[in-house]
């Protein structure tokens, strides 16, 4: 008996994968999962009404974890999952545990668990697909939810409360960062350089011009700011200042300040059309989003030892 895979079944199906404790089965003619027990009479359920659901298991439970991690940017909190699951005791909980310390982590294991399990059920749907001899549909499209737009608010410093004060401590990480990432000597002439341009973080704290955004996680912790400075009448504008602190790198913070950035930028700075950044040290994992945004390189900068 053929059945269509609605979205009601689809979550009545992952619900009763996750269950260890009872034995599910579809029964095809209500479009209905239910538990095994629930069919005492009869004997030998009629293979074409009764279809046995995906096995979901506390292994696969465990490799979709380790791909998790796998694909996770986040250092930090790669490390200490990675450390849980190789660790071998109460896995499941201290797993669950440390997602919970980031509600926007916790949210994005949430979706990725999600979207590991509807793969599997897709695959079984193609498989009876076949036996009936019908065409397989394949995995539906992934969408991701807007995690960091939903998670995360992204604000202008003038009105988060502790925003400039941030601006500055954010200022100072970022460039005791790069002074590991370049070594003190081109940090601290790429400092110079952009205190020329830009003028200083505590500057543009105190509102000299530009538009600086700080990005607030849930529980109100200021996570991230970005810095472009600009002035009326020019035509371009510079990219001051980036940082995201380290246990939230990973999940896309980075670019969505720096895409709200330019587009509120525009809508003060009318005349300025260009954006221009030097991409230093971490900041070259922001290419892709570059590259999506048509970004033109228009030259390199090199460091040459003198001394060898």
């Amino acid at each position: 008996m053929q059945f269509d895979l609605t979205p009601e079944l689809i979550d009545q199906l992952l619900f009763a994968m996750e269950n260890q404790e009872d034995e599910f089965v579809l029964d095809a003619e209500l479009s209905l999962v239910v538990p095994l027990h629930q069919l005492p009479d009869i004997d030998a359920p009629d293979e074409q009404r009764f279809y046995a659901i995906p096995a979901w298991r506390p292994a696969d439970g465990f490799r979709t974890m380790e791909a998790f991690c796998a694909q996770l940017h986040n250092p930090v909190y790669r490390e200490r999952l990675f450390e849980i699951l190789s660790s071998g005791r109460r896995v499941f909980r201290r797993f669950k545990d440390v997602l919970r310390e980031r509600p926007a982590l916790e949210q994005r294991w949430k979706q990725f668990k999600l979207r590991t399990m509807k793969r599997a059920l897709h695959a079984w749907y193609d498989s009876l697909r076949d036996a009936w001899g019908l065409e397989r549909l394949g995995d539906e499209p992934e969408c991701d939810e807007e995690l960091i737009h939903t998670e995360f608010s992204l604000r202008r410093m003038q009105q988060q409360p502790g925003g400039a004060t941030y601006l500055q401590q954010a200022d100072s990480r970022m460039w005791a960062e790069l002074q590991q990432d370049l070594g003190a000597a081109v940090a601290r002439r790429s400092r110079v350089i952009r205190d020329a341009l830009c003028g200083t973080a505590a500057e543009a704290a105190a509102g000299s011009g530009g538009m600086v955004l700080v990005g607030v996680a849930p529980d109100g912790e200021l996570v991230g700011s970005v810095w472009l400075a600009c002035s009326h009448g020019s035509e371009t504008a510079e990219l001051a200042g980036l940082y995201v602190e380290p246990e939230f790198r990973g999940i896309g913070l980075g670019e969505a300040l720096l895409e709200q950035g330019m587009q509120q930028l525009q809508q003060e700075y009318p005349g300025c059309s260009l954006l221009c950044m030097d991409v230093l040290g971490k900041a070259r994992a922001l290419q892709g989003s570059l590259d999506r945004q048509g970004a033109a390189a228009y030259g390199t900068r090199y460091v040459v030892s003198l001394t060898q």
